[in-house]
């Protein structure tokens, strides 16, 4: 069981925590009591409290800051410790890693080189080889020939096969056999197929030859029966344009046959129409008379009406200017008949009279409503 000091508990005694926690409690247990000031002694031993918790905060920090210190120093003499001793073994580390490394780079150098040189060689190889392959892909392409074809299967049989093909001996001897027996049969096919292609040519010359004379012949053959055609054409042509013009003058002449018994009939149609026209006219004329008559008739029975009713209209103006007349006539009568009664009246007091006087009045105005009604 390790017996060192952790960090936490270091730091607790740099700073004397047991000690100082029970000193900072017991400040605390003290000033509980204390509440809000009422007057200067309650505030200056609120101060005085205050002041006592402010001294116990920065004693602590003052503490720590001085462990601190203290600490960093020793973090700085512990890495100036740790340089010095490094600078003694890290230059022979750094001696002894470039010899390592330069003496791996060398193998990895060499191992290098040998790796390429056997490509190359293996290359080389499979090269040689490839070419063996390829006469006959060369022997079989569309363009070579019979001949050239022969040509690629002698340079196949010429070609060695030996110890420098290596680990690669039996593929070469593999691969210049099979090169020989596929050229071997492409040569025998190219062959075979230039020869057919020969007497293919030979045929189609042949078969143009007689194409030609058959073209020739059927030429002849064809120019002659559209000579015979056209012939035939132009005497067709020649009966149809008598026809044609049989025909036309049949057309013109019934055409001439048309038109005058068309225009016979147009002739009596006119005639018929002119006589309707005359006879509509005559109608019209007739009933513009008749209608001039009946229209005079009423005119003059219209004027008789309107003059008699004129007369009647000036007998009755006549009638009622007279009535006004006589009105204003027995108006102007009671007027002056009551104006002379009012001037009598004015000067006469004896009741007698004046009742003679109204009696004779009213007489007068009866007699002048009398004239006024009739």
């Amino acid at each position: 069981m390790s017996t060192q000091l952790t960090v936490q508990e270091r730091a607790a005694v740099a700073l004397r925590s047991s000690k100082a926690e029970a000193e900072l409690r017991s400040l605390v247990d003290s000033s509980k009591g204390i509440a809000a000031p009422t007057n200067k002694a309650g505030r200056d031993e609120c101060h005085g409290a205050a002041m006592t918790a402010r001294n116990a905060r920065t004693a602590i920090a003052k503490t720590s800051k001085s462990a601190r210190d203290d600490a960093v120093q020793f973090s700085k003499a512990v890495i100036a410790e740790e340089a010095r001793l490094v600078a003694i073994i890290k230059p022979e580390e750094d001696r002894l890693i470039v010899l390592r490394d330069e003496f791996d780079d060398e193998q990895a150098r060499i191992k290098a080189k040998k790796a390429d040189e056997e490509r190359a060689r293996v290359g080389i190889i499979l090269s040689r080889i490839d070419k063996i392959r390829q006469l006959a892909i060369s022997a079989a392409h569309f363009s070579a020939s019979a001949e050239r074809a022969a040509e690629l299967l002698a340079v196949a049989r010429e070609t060695e096969v030996d110890a420098t093909f290596a680990e690669f001996y039996g593929e070469a001897v593999e691969a210049k056999a099979a090169a020989i027996a596929e050229i071997s049969e492409v040569v025998h096919a190219k062959g075979a197929a230039e020869a057919a292609a020969k007497k293919a040519e030979a045929d189609r010359v042949e078969a143009e030859r007689l194409r030609r004379i058959a073209d020739a012949e059927a030429k002849a053959k064809a120019d002659q029966e559209a000579k015979e055609r056209e012939e035939a054409r132009k005497a067709e042509d020649e009966k149809r344009a008598e026809a044609d013009r049989i025909a036309a003058e049949q057309r013109k002449a019934e055409d001439a046959k048309r038109d005058a018994e068309q225009a016979v009939i147009k002739a009596e149609i006119d005639a018929k129409l002119k006589a309707i026209a005359d006879a509509e006219a005559a109608l019209e004329s007739k009933r513009k008379e008749q209608e001039a008559k009946e229209q005079a008739a009423r005119d003059r029975t219209q004027a008789i009406k309107d003059a008699e009713e004129k007369a009647e209209l000036d007998r009755r103006l006549a009638e009622q200017r007279k009535a006004a007349k006589i009105e204003r006539m027995a108006e102007k009568a009671l007027f002056d008949a009551r104006s002379k009664i009012i001037d009598l009246a004015e000067s006469i007091t004896d009741t007698s009279v004046l009742a003679a006087m109204f009696d004779a009045a009213s007489a007068v105005a009866n007699k002048a409503v009398k004239i006024k009604a009739d």
